[in-house]
């Protein structure tokens, strides 16, 4: 099937045009742009 060993899952925060989009390290290192997930701390993006 392909599987290698990632967790799928996506969060973002705010409107879509402010949106912020929290990426795993995988990601990043693929070159997508956003937040690193895990600099984020929930009751920075959780109101």
């Amino acid at each position: 099937m392909g599987w290698e060993d990632h967790h799928l899952h996506k969060f973002w925060v705010g409107p879509l045009r402010e949106r912020r989009e929290f990426l795993s390290d995988w990601e990043i290192a693929e070159g997508q742009k956003g937040v690193a997930e895990n600099s984020a701390r929930l009751d920075q993006v959780l109101s």
